[in-house]
């Protein structure tokens, strides 16, 4: 494997892992901790669901990518 693909691949490795991190993460402990800081409710209501779109928008890019390489 050349070093380009490896490259590749790790920071494909890390925008999965921070799309998961927003999909399941972004909705519960980093609300918790923005409500902790007293951030006003409807802020943090905004805050999940754009933590949760953008997770299931680029989980959902990665799945795609990988079925358009299959044969």
């Amino acid at each position: 494997m050349s070093k380009k693909r490896e490259r590749k691949g790790v920071f494909r490795a890390i925008l999965i892992l921070i799309a998961a991190i927003l999909t399941f993460g972004g909705p519960t402990y980093f609300l918790m901790i923005l409500n902790r800081l007293d951030v006003p409710q409807q802020l943090l209501v905004l805050l999940g669901l754009a933590s949760l779109t953008v997770g299931i928008v680029l989980l959902a890019k990665f799945v795609k990518e990988e079925e358009e390489k299959k044969p």
